[in-house]
């Protein structure tokens, strides 16, 4: 599958079987919750957005606009590095969340 190689090395092991668990799904959520904070943003909790989809903002502070664009690319990286196609494939599997 074209879109699993095209990932991160993060997200191609929970894709090697083209089925996201739940736990696979909550794991990098979190991963990218963890990798936002490190980037310099400061992350929103994570919250349920629906019966199905988690989600976060996160806010940036900075001395001057180059460097809250520096912090504010990182913080997306993250989110994509970890949680872009994971989250596409899980959404697509139309499952709901269970765990708490």
């Amino acid at each position: 599958m074209q879109l699993r190689s095209a990932t991160s090395p993060y997200q191609q092991e929970p894709l090697a079987d083209l089925r996201v668990s739940e736990q696979e799904y909550r794991a990098a959520v979190s991963e990218a919750h963890r990798c936002v904070a490190a980037s310099g943003a400061v992350p929103d909790p994570v919250t349920q957005v629906d019966d199905s989809h988690l989600g976060f903002g996160f806010a940036v502070t900075a001395p001057d606009e180059a460097a809250g664009a520096r912090i504010t690319d990182k913080a997306h990286r993250c989110q994509s590095d970890y949680m872009d196609v994971v989250a596409r494939i899980w959404g697509s599997q139309r499952q709901r969340l269970t765990e708490q």
